[in-house]
């Protein structure tokens, strides 16, 4: 594991980290609430299946947001969503692909009139 700071001067992403790390374990403290409020042991449970629990829980609500916010704000999920910024579209791909065709062609039949000369 390494810290990528991604150009932030230390502090400013110290500070960042403090924040992410309070409400990451706000978010643990919920889980332990939620497992006494049912007399779940948690203390029962492997670290690697809470840590798995835990993580799997973090996936389902991150869905739930994603998934309230869609209907809410649909722009913030389109902003958010990492192949919008890196994915084309179908149409622009196609076309990019029958441009990489003609040129082939193209190269294809300027090395055949090559090798007849």
């Amino acid at each position: 594991m390494s810290i990528e700071t991604y150009g932030l001067p230390e502090d400013q992403y110290l500070e960042l980290f403090k924040k992410k790390s309070l409400f990451t374990l706000k978010g643990l403290a919920a889980l332990v609430d939620v497992c006494k409020s049912i007399d779940f042991d948690i203390n029962s449970f492997s670290d690697k299946f809470l840590w798995d629990l835990f993580q799997d829980i973090i996936y389902t609500t991150d869905e739930g947001a994603r998934l309230v916010q869609k209907e809410l704000n649909p722009e913030e999920v389109e902003r958010r969503q990492f192949g919008s910024v890196l994915m084309t579209t179908r149409e622009e791909l196609m076309d990019e692909l029958k441009s990489v065709n003609a040129k082939l062609e193209a190269l294809t039949d300027y090395l055949a009139q090559l090798n007849l000369k």
